[in-house]
């Protein structure tokens, strides 16, 4: 799904989609996707006067989004035998973040690297970007109100993946979209009307991520794009786990 290419010293996240920025928000009639990040148009709106009616389409391929273990809890072993498992992307927390973590976010990032998946960092948008440009990371997850995406494409280029964590706002997740998300974020998943989903799905090119932290993943297969899974499965058999969340993904 996801390819790298070097320019420079960054490692820039291509999408697979040759038609830019420069597209649509809602999705077209004529051109529906399969609902893959490859697939969709990942673009600004201009001038949107009204939401077209609904396009009807399969339920998509739900990929797993997974939240980094705490990087003083970093096992490189168990992380790249995850990623291995079919990791779609990788968000790290860094609202934290001390200088003794540039060390083992530095070990995630070549396990990522190694297993070809993108790292996002979020919690702290500030903190966010400063690490995303020292450490050329893949992007940022903000959290900070959407008109942050604008200023994060300035600091750290249109080839990064900037995300927006919208929360239960349907009002900030159309924001983020209509400014060029790459994709939103809305949950907790128990918080969130169930035709919401299916109306974002069904009419929104931006990829949805639900965050599904606290809940079953497997709630919304079919509905969101990606499911943001917690870091707790680094507490047991993480291997075992990722398989089972995929396989309920799937199913």
């Amino acid at each position: 799904m996801y390819a790298r290419s070097p320019v420079g010293s960054t490692r820039v996240l291509s999408f697979g989609n040759d038609l830019g920025r420069e597209g649509r928000m809602f999705k077209q009639r004529d051109a529906v996707g399969d609902g893959n990040l490859a697939s969709v148009v990942i673009s600004r709106y201009p001038g949107r006067k009204k939401e077209p009616e609904p396009v009807i389409q399969e339920p998509v391929e739900t990929q797993l989004y997974l939240t980094a273990p705490a990087f003083d809890a970093l096992d490189e072993g168990v992380l790249s035998a995850v990623l291995a498992e079919g990791v779609a992307c990788l968000l790290a927390d860094v609202s934290q973040f001390v200088e003794a973590h540039a060390n083992p976010l530095e070990r995630m990032i070549a396990a990522a690297d190694a297993a070809g998946c993108p790292l996002v960092v979020g919690g702290d948008d500030a903190t966010a970007l400063d690490l995303a440009k020292r450490f050329a990371l893949d992007g940022v997850h903000l959290i900070g109100g959407p008109k942050q995406i604008e200023w994060a494409r300035k600091q750290i280029g249109t080839d990064s993946i900037v995300g927006y964590g919208a929360g239960v706002s349907r009002h900030d997740a159309m924001i983020a979209a209509e400014g060029g998300a790459d994709y939103v974020m809305l949950g907790p998943v128990a918080e969130l009307d169930s035709e919401l989903l299916k109306w974002w799905q069904a009419v929104i090119e931006t990829p949805l991520v639900i965050d599904c932290v606290s809940d079953d993943p497997q709630s919304v297969a079919g509905i969101a794009d990606f499911a943001l899974v917690s870091s707790g499965v680094f507490d047991g058999d993480a291997v075992a786990a990722v398989r089972g969340i995929r396989a309920g993904l799937s199913a």
